[in-house]
């Protein structure tokens, strides 16, 4: 079994639904071992949409990482995400952050993934689950990544919502 952190984004539609729905989907594949708060945060990319609401997701599975890519999309479809271009506003966004201490580089999946050391969207919500978690390119916690992205002003993060938020 591995542990894989996945961070969720969601920003149209009704978002903490959207979440809470993807959580539910995940546990199809796996054992969800945590779910961080969730986490307000500007656009990254593209600014001219409306702020995302982010968590991440602990979870226990067997898959490899391309049958779990292979699941992440097609549970995005029956999520309802609509085929839009790339940092657009998405009903649900599944990412692939960590697998274990894996590091895979192909054209369709690279693990860790390439945004984790530069937004905090994805590393508050992991930290929060996983305070101690290092990332397996260069050994580093990811929670001091975090805080030299904080200490530069490389933040997106607006607000940290309360988990009762995801009862809605």
């Amino acid at each position: 079994m591995s542990n894989v952190y996945l961070v969720l984004g969601s920003n149209i539609g009704k978002p903490l639904y959207q979440l809470r729905n993807a959580v539910s989907v995940l546990s199809l594949i796996g054992d969800v071992k945590a779910v961080s708060s969730v986490y307000l945060s500007r656009p990254f990319g593209r600014t001219d949409q409306p702020d995302f609401y982010n968590q991440a997701v602990c979870l226990e599975t067997d898959p490899v990482p391309h049958l779990l890519l292979d699941f992440v999309k097609f549970a995005e479809t029956v999520l309802g995400r609509k085929p839009r271009g790339r940092w657009l506003p998405r009903e649900i966004d599944i990412d692939i952050a960590l697998f274990d201490d894996l590091v895979v580089e192909t054209e369709s999946l690279v693990i860790p993934h390439s945004g984790l050391y530069e937004r905090d969207f994805f590393l508050k919500p992991i930290t929060e689950i996983a305070p101690d978690i290092t990332e397996p390119l260069f050994g580093r916690r990811l929670s001091k990544i975090l805080s030299e992205l904080e200490e530069d002003g490389k933040t997106y993060i607006v607000e940290r919502l309360p988990f009762l938020w995801m009862t809605v």
